[in-house]
């Protein structure tokens, strides 16, 4: 039996007598570099060691075509992908069939999959107690990955990560009677941001409205919940109102890290 005689630049490719000195699939080798092949990729090996030399593989495509790598599995052929289209210059990064991360020709970077809310009042929140009240958010402008409740006004972190947080509440009717209020406090699982301390006694000469800014970069765990509230002392009267319609009162939250 005659052995088959490798192309030129190849030393291991299926069906020749002996193995290659890199991995235990198809080694291409332009010259030796002195470096090893993981065994959880030495499938294929490019291997070129000249100084300065560069060591790459070319996907060619039409003008109006796609280049793609495509990860599959006994469940489905491409659950992953990593695609350039011709057509309009993007790269996505496609997980479990979906765009996960999109570089358009600009170079602008989108996450269409990334947790992302705005949230707002449904309805006029009315003669709110004092002590601790949990701003009520009815509806939503978006939200990206479904983790805000309505019906609850809690947001459930869907991944360990870093969220910003960003909020604003107008309040009509401030009873004057109140020695001090937190205008804006982000309540979780792992701690309690407070913002904006006021002492209404000071602030203003009759019962009045105000509206309150914050903002945090917050920590949270998976399945971690966030509540946007406001904390006023006892000795005010039950009067205060969050306004709605006219877009003063909102809460947004966006994973950044």
């Amino acid at each position: 039996m005659v052995a088959k005689v490798p192309p030129a630049g190849i030393t291991t490719y299926k069906g020749t007598p002996s193995a290659g000195d890199l991995g235990s699939g198809l080694h291409i080798k332009t010259a030796d570099s002195g470096a090893s092949a993981t065994s959880h990729g030495d499938e294929i090996v490019i291997e070129d060691g000249t100084a300065g030399a560069n060591v790459g593989i070319s996907i060619l495509s039409a003008t109006d075509g796609e280049g793609r790598i495509n990860f599959g599995d006994s469940g489905d052929n491409d659950i992953g992908m990593i695609r350039y289209n011709h057509a309009d210059d993007s790269m996505t990064l496609i997980t479990s069939n979906a765009n996960g991360l999109v570089i358009d020709s600009t170079g602008a970077i989108t996450k269409p999959l990334q947790p992302a809310v705005l949230a707002v009042p449904n309805a006029t929140q009315n003669d709110m107690a004092t002590g601790w009240v949990t701003i009520v958010f009815g509806s939503e402008v978006y939200d990206v990955n479904a983790d805000f409740n309505t019906s609850t006004s809690t947001f459930t972190a869907p991944v360990t990560g870093k969220y910003m947080v960003t909020a604003n509440v107008d309040l009509t009717d401030i009873d004057t009677a109140t020695q001090w209020m937190y205008g804006g406090v982000f309540v979780t699982s792992n701690r309690t941001y407070y913002m904006n301390l006021v002492d209404p006694t000071k602030e203003y000469s009759a019962d009045n409205n105000s509206s309150f800014s914050s903002a945090a970069i917050v920590d949270m765990d998976a399945s971690d919940t966030l509540l946007f509230k406001v904390r006023t002392s006892a000795h005010g009267a039950a009067q205060m109102n969050v306004t709605y319609g006219s877009g003063e009162t909102w809460l947004s939250i966006c994973l950044i890290a």
